[in-house]
């Protein structure tokens, strides 16, 4: 059953009509972008976590890359944060990397990658897997366990391409792929992402197809690469989707359930009823909370 405070926040978002940006197009959508406030720099990590050095930056091609440092032996945590291609990460961002990191002692690694207009998807992308290459090189005395690699919406769609990349050039799979509201299909193609949308208070298809045009840049919106829900699922890992029903997405994440399943894939679906897009992400929802406890016993295993 859903919980109270989770119907709290969608009629909060609908009386603050938190979805207005994602029905912005055109000029209009262009100035929201390069509004400093809606874009770039949107929350830097806590200023008393890289004053205590729990948080490391350093910069890579005029990006940063951030650490959180675990306990030996731990896993190591490959984040890629979400925020439409066009945000960087959020203060609930950062507060799920240092809570995973305090719970598992897991080694979080946090790419500030290019976003939209500034860059399009074969830039983006050859950024994350230069990142998480350099990671993965950093684990050579533990070949067998590669990092687990986790992202939310934009960055959930970042992590199934990079997994499908990995896997294309016969590189090892990441231990685990785990998704939180992938945005796994910009085409939105299925016709239930149009009924969905109506009852969704965060997103909206007019700015997010206007968004995936530009981040595709000539390449078509059902190029792997763009929308991974029609790459190739051969040779990935286990993948973990954590997903609401309330979410416009969520279309694209039973897809990639069905495609799983037709290949064999070791794949789970955490599907929560009535729950809206980043959701796992609001550290007040008992729903989230729950869906933390689950991650948590991933990045253990």
């Amino acid at each position: 059953m859903e919980s109270l405070r989770s119907r709290a926040l969608k009629l909060s978002l609908r009386l603050i009509d938190m979805d207005a940006m994602w029905y912005y197009t055109g000029d209009r959508l262009r100035a929201y972008i390069a509004n400093p406030r809606a874009c770039e720099g949107v929350a830097p990590p806590p200023r008393a976590e890289l004053t205590s050095g729990r948080i490391r930056p350093r910069s890579v091609d005029g990006r940063y890359v951030y650490t959180i440092p675990g306990r030996p032996g731990a896993n190591t945590l490959f984040f890629i944060h979400g925020g439409g291609w066009i945000l960087g990460p959020l203060s609930y961002h950062w507060r799920l990397c240092l809570e995973l990191n305090r719970l598992t002692g897991a080694t979080v690694v946090i790419p500030d990658y290019p976003l939209v207009p500034h860059a399009d998807c074969l830039e983006t992308l050859a950024f994350i897997q230069a990142r998480h290459d350099e990671t993965r090189h950093g684990l050579a005395d533990r070949p067998r366990r590669p990092p687990i690699v986790m992202g939310d919406s934009a960055g959930g769609n970042l992590a199934l391409v990079l997994a499908q990349q990995l896997a294309a050039q016969g590189q090892p799979p990441p231990a685990h792929t785990i998704l939180l509201s992938p945005a796994l299909d910009l085409t939105l193609s299925d016709p239930r992402a149009a009924l969905i949308e109506r009852i969704d208070p965060m997103l909206g298809s007019p700015a997010l197809t206007q968004i995936g045009l530009w981040y595709a840049n000539g390449l078509p919106l059902d190029d792997p690469r763009v929308s991974p829900l029609y790459g190739d699922l051969a040779g990935l890992g286990p993948i973990t989707v954590f997903t609401g029903t309330a979410d416009m997405l969520y279309p694209g994440a039973e897809g990639l359930g069905e495609k799983a399943a037709s290949a064999g894939l070791d794949y789970t679906a955490h599907v929560y009823p009535h729950m809206i897009h980043d959701w796992m992400l609001v550290p007040w929802l008992p729903e989230a909370r729950r869906a933390t406890r689950q991650i948590v016993d991933l990045l253990r295993a």
